[in-house]
């Protein structure tokens, strides 16, 4: 034991061993007592220090070596070596930490010059080795949480004792610390103030020396994950939402615990740290804030949060994000807003005068809480300036309400000197009804902007809808109901409820059981074929549901639309929520016996049930759409494809399910804006929940179409633990385009070689997965069929006809649209050759003429200073509508050099009526023909494509036979029947729904 301990220790005495083995007699003296009147205190730490658990030296935290490593604690225990240390200097030193700030791992990823050939020429025992006697003095960073700037720094700013030059930051961090000096900022990813505030015990601990700082014990307890190191990190949370990290996090494992990961991966996988903000929307957005110089270099995107976001207020999560309030103090504050409005309510009166017959008739019925009954009516009124027929059941009120003609005009006034209750009430209401639509509203709500307009446009979109019910919000901000559920059992339950309103299963359209009567909109003719509210439920609750079933009975449908948005109060029309639950209970039973024989054949009431109890009526295939992003249309790159195969396929009664592998930072109004609202969009999730997700909704799909190859690639084996059932489940790969052919030719382009077998196999390598493989143009599918797919079809692009009407001679410049993500890829290789070699040709023949408008989505971080700077160049960006920017342009330009798939842009162009001049490639990509629908020019050859469009741009007769040919090829081969025709081979419900 003592050989290789004092072989250490001696070795280092003289400065020519590590100074993590030289030990200090007068820092050992120091720090434990017990030696401090020991005239040899070296022999006093080998015979009995070692024993006792003692350091031999700043450097070295033998406290933290054994509580770290569970091995090393067993070999001590057992007798086989004295102390850490001892293990350290045997075999430890060559891949463990000696200290708690050293990470070994990390200072060797971080400084890539720091081989073993180097440390051993450099006479370098080990990482640590180098570190202290080389890294720490040049200032290299071997621990996240210990940056040597960032303490300079708050040393010599905020605690007014600067390091002295020639000092390492590190070796001076560890004396203040030794020496009583305190907390200090040592990184952005540690508060030592909150961390104090949170565990008082901690610094309880620290008075007691036990620890020598928040920092020392954050990193050296027993309990590695117990403690959160700052107000916006959950370790919590993200060992249950990233359950992937589990076999490396721990003692002895690779990380220490989940927050070490998250700095280390995590946060630049844009991983989430917390369920309240989300990386990759604000790292998407990080650009819109000005920032100095230094914190521009802030490349860590947690820092850059911590650093920058925080302190100007960026967004950190999409609107919507989880909020939690107490429901009791959310209510009170929306009664206080209620009562605060009453004065404005006195002095204008609510006016609902109608000329004639209504466009709907709201009917409200109402016990008591005037002020509560005005703002619903006032919120009504507001919300639509069309022919509103309001009609007010005063059911036995006892406070003001009685009086409420002085607060309300234009409407039919019922009285009643008892409470009659709900549904006697809306039963006497429809007695004097005068609209085609008839809305039941409690009197307890707001109502959201444009929420009854949007519940009559759904009923008057298609004839067999008979009632239309609402996104139901709390006043905590919390769902109350997203469409309602009927079980086996005659229980109900309200859809959501708890979770937040934006959570993507409470935001698309469907067909539900029922919906309550907080906000339900029927036909007055459906309403008076059934009779109204059945008297048996009265005074309330199950009425609605009865009458849902009614409606469904009759065949007519209920529809759930997240467009119709209503807050309430939830109970401010009972007297009580006991009294509630008693009638709830009672009219279950009465609801179950009716509805006997129709509830046999719903669901049991059981929580693996809820996926397919959500939807009522006829079961429509269900499809979940994988692609990289959320497929929105402003992306390009296959976006747009993806996003029109999803259209179709809702249009066709699909319900789809669209799951981005990569998540997404896009706003919730864009995502929501750019597809059909019958669309189920999972905004909120990326691949880390990927394998939750599927086992969630094992057996509940049945189609998974997966966009792109390496999608499939990398979701393989969560498909393959599925054990899918091939009877029940397709698994439905969509190449969109095949990679290879495109690293094969750019290759080509680079004289490098390349191997297109060896390509094909590692790209298709899950290929026989799938039952089916769709390519996007025939070229394409003859390759698979080559490779072994001979059930390859193809599925290609839809684009309809819409010209834009601009004379040849009204137009000017040209046109190139296209997303850019990388300086590698076909668009911005094919800008960059275009702007360099083919525009000062084209300016040479057209001179002022000469204009190039860039369109398209760039991604963050990407410099485009040499396009945007260039005087013959106008920089767009985004459009969110082409049509101007079409229309005003005589030519579009194409000059790719190498792709895969079928360029959307020359289909788009000639949609709008513009020709395009394109390479060869592309247009045998295309299968189109130069000089009938296109002008093509060989790959490569700038003086040729010059010459091309300066022709087109010159020849009104070339443009308008061209302008033709495209489209005719769009209308004949491109066509939305065309399109669904050639889906309908690969999904066959497409076919029965023509």
């Amino acid at each position: 034991m003592e050989g290789v301990v004092l072989d250490a220790l001696t070795g280092s005495a003289d400065g020519g061993g590590p100074l993590w083995g030289r030990f200090d007699p007068d820092w050992y003296r120091r720090t434990y007592p017990i030696a401090a009147d020991q005239a040899d205190p070296l022999e006093f730490y080998l015979t009995q220090g070692m024993k006792l658990g003692h350091s031999p030296n700043r450097y070295f935290d033998e406290a933290f070596y054994v509580s770290e490593h569970e091995q090393v604690a067993q070999e001590i225990a057992e007798g086989r070596i004295t102390c850490g240390f001892e293990h350290y200097c045997r075999s430890g030193r060559n891949e463990r930490s000696a200290h708690w700030l050293f990470e070994p791992g990390f200072y060797r990823q971080l400084h890539a010059d720091l081989t073993d050939a180097a440390l051993i020429k450099g006479g370098f025992t080990n990482l640590y080795d180098h570190y202290l006697k080389r890294g720490a003095q040049e200032g290299r960073q071997a621990h996240l949480l210990f940056s040597p700037q960032i303490y300079r720094q708050h040393m010599a700013d905020t605690i007014g004792h600067p390091v002295p030059n020639g000092v390492a930051a590190f070796q001076h961090y560890l004396g203040w610390i030794d020496e009583g000096g305190g907390d200090v900022t040592t990184s952005p990813y540690f508060d030592a103030a909150w961390y104090y505030l949170h565990y008082p015990e901690v610094e309880q601990a620290v008075a007691d020396q036990q620890f020598k700082c928040a920092l020392h014990h954050y990193l050296s307890n027993p309990d590695p994950s117990a403690f959160d190191p700052l107000e916006h990190f959950r370790e919590r949370f993200y060992v249950e939402r990233y359950g992937d990290i589990e076999k490396v996090i721990g003692k002895g494992k690779w990380f220490r615990n989940a927050y070490l990961h998250f700095l280390r991966y995590g946060q630049h996988e844009l991983r989430n740290p917390t369920n309240y903000i989300n990386l990759q929307y604000y790292w998407a957005r990080r650009s819109s804030v000005v920032v100095n110089a230094e914190l521009a270099k802030v490349v860590d995107p947690f820092a850059h949060l911590l650093t920058v976001g925080l302190l100007k207020g960026l967004p950190f999560a999409p609107t919507g994000a989880p909020i939690d309030v107490p429901e009791k103090q959310a209510r009170a504050l929306f009664l206080s807003h209620a009562e605060n409005m009453v004065p404005q309510h006195a002095r204008r009166p609510i006016d609902f005068t109608v000329k004639g017959r209504a466009d709907v008739c709201a009917i409200v019925v109402v016990h008591n809480h005037l002020a509560m009954t005005l703002m619903t009516l006032a919120s009504l009124r507001d919300n639509y300036a069309g022919a509103l027929q309001l009609i007010l059941v005063d059911s036995g009120s006892t406070d003001e309400v009685k009086q409420i003609q002085r607060y309300v005009t234009g409407v039919v006034h019922l009285r009643f000197e008892t409470n009659i209750g709900f549904i006697h009430g809306c039963n006497s209401a429809l007695l004097h009804a005068n609209a085609p639509f008839i809305l039941f509203l409690n009197n307890d709500v707001r109502l959201s902007t444009g929420a009854i307009a949007a519940a009559m446009a759904r009923l008057e979109a298609d004839p067999q809808i008979g009632v239309v019910g609402a996104k139901v919000i709390r006043t905590n901000e919390k769902l109350q109901e997203a469409g309602c559920i009927i079980w086996r059992d005659g229980k109900t339950n309200g859809y959501m409820r708890d979770w937040a309103p934006l959570s993507p299963e409470a935001n698309f359209v469907r067909d539900v059981d029922f919906v309550s009567g907080v906000f339900l909109m029927t036909r007055a003719d459906l309403i008076a074929q059934i009779g109204g509210f059945d008297p048996q439920f009265a005074p309330a609750y199950y009425e609605d549901a009865d009458l849902c079933l009614q409606v469904w009975k009759e065949g007519y449908r209920v529809v759930y639309d997240p467009n119709v948005v209503v807050y309430h109060y939830e109970y401010g029309s009972s007297r009580d929520s006991g009294a509630a639950f008693g009638l709830m209970h009672k009219n279950q039973k009465a609801f179950h016996a009716k509805h006997f024989q129709a509830l046999k054949h719903r669901f049991p009431n059981t929580p693996e049930a809820l996926l397919e109890a959500r939807f009522a009526g006829r079961t429509q295939p269900k499809i979940l759409y994988i692609e990289d992003y959320i497929p929105l249309r402003s992306l390009g790159a296959g976006a747009v494809r993806s996003n029109d195969l999803i259209r179709v396929m809702a249009e066709a009664g699909y319900q789809v399910t669209v799951f981005p592998v990569h998540g997404t930072a896009a706003p919730i109004a864009e995502i929501y804006a750019d597809f059909p609202d019958n669309v189920e969009i999972v905004h909120d999730l990326n691949h880390h929940d990927f394998n939750k997700f599927i086992n969630d909704r094992k057996n509940y799909f049945d189609c998974i179409w997966i966009c792109r190859a390496h999608n499939l690639n990398f979701l393989y084996g969560y498909l393959e633990d599925l054990n899918l059932n091939p009877n029940k489940t397709s698994v439905i790969l969509d190449t969109e385009a095949i990679f290879s052919l495109r690293e094969e030719l750019q290759a080509k382009r680079e004289n490098k070689p390349f191997d297109l077998g060896e390509a094909m196999a590692r790209e298709f390598q899950h290929g026989h997965f799938c039952q089916e493989i769709v390519t996007v143009s025939p070229s394409e599918a003859e390759v698979l069929h080559k490779f072994g797919f001979p059930h390859a079809r193809v599925v290609g692009t839809y684009r309809p006809v819409i010209p834009t009407p601009r004379s040849f001679e009204d137009r000017a410049g040209l046109v190139f649209v296209g997303s850019l993500y990388a300086e590698n890829t076909p668009n911005y290789d094919s800008l960059n050759w275009f702007i360099e070699e083919i525009l000062p040709r084209v300016e040479a023949e057209l001179g002022w003429e000469t204009r190039l408008n860039l369109v398209g989505h760039v991604a963050p971080g990407l410099a485009l200073d040499r396009f945007r700077a260039h005087s013959r160049v106008t920089w767009h960006g985004p459009v969110a509508d082409l049509t101007p920017i079409y229309d005003a342009c005589r030519i579009a330009i194409a000059p790719t050099r190498f792709a895969a798939g079928t360029p959307y842009k020359v289909y788009e162009a000639a949609s709008f009526g513009v020709p395009t001049v394109v390479t060869d490639l592309l247009a045998r990509q295309l299968g189109w023909k130069h000089e009938q629908e296109v002008l093509a020019v060989p790959v490569d050859d700038a003086e040729g494509f010059a010459a091309a469009i300066v022709r087109l741009y010159r020849s009104e007769e070339l443009w308008l036979r061209l302008r033709q040919g495209c489209r005719d090829r769009l209308e004949s081969e491109h066509s939305k029947d065309r399109y669904r025709e050639a889906l309908s081979h690969v999904l066959p419900a497409l076919d029965r729904s023509r």
